[in-house]
């Protein structure tokens, strides 16, 4: 499946200076207006969530302990992407579904949102949003 990419990189900026490190993200880095900003923790041993696309809401996820693994599905593509401490955060447009799994206790991802939660942006089906990546 070839073409162009469904995400992009966003930059974290760490300094690293003992005895503790600082990331960076500035408001300007950011292809959106955040309305909404979570995190995930991961309190036990390998687990996946996610399982759903987003009509329209875009995200941007960093890891800011330990890694996950983030797949990706567009309509003719999916990618992989390893989420690590102090890396890139990937950037979500809307209309893909994504998946991640976490390896170990302790994991934290800090997810960017563009809008507020509505449960009408959700597709929780995969053969759905298959149907509706199609026609969309």
């Amino acid at each position: 499946m070839g073409g162009r990419s469904s995400v992009s990189e966003i930059p974290l900026t760490t300094f690293i200076p003992p005895p503790a490190s600082l990331g960076v993200i500035n408001s300007n880095q950011l292809p959106f207006e955040v309305q909404r900003t979570y995190w995930l923790v991961s309190r036990e041993g390998a687990f996946s969530r996610g399982f759903h696309a987003h009509r329209s809401l875009q995200q941007v996820m960093f890891c800011l302990n330990g890694s996950a693994t983030l797949s990706v599905h567009s309509r003719d593509r999916m990618e992989t992407f390893e989420l690590v401490e102090g890396g890139a955060g990937i950037h979500l447009r809307g209309g893909l579904w994504r998946e991640v799994l976490f390896y170990q206790p302790g994991t934290v991802l800090l997810v960017f949102a563009s809008e507020e939660t509505d449960e009408n942006d959700y597709i929780r089906d995969f053969s759905q949003f298959m149907a509706w990546s199609e026609h969309g």
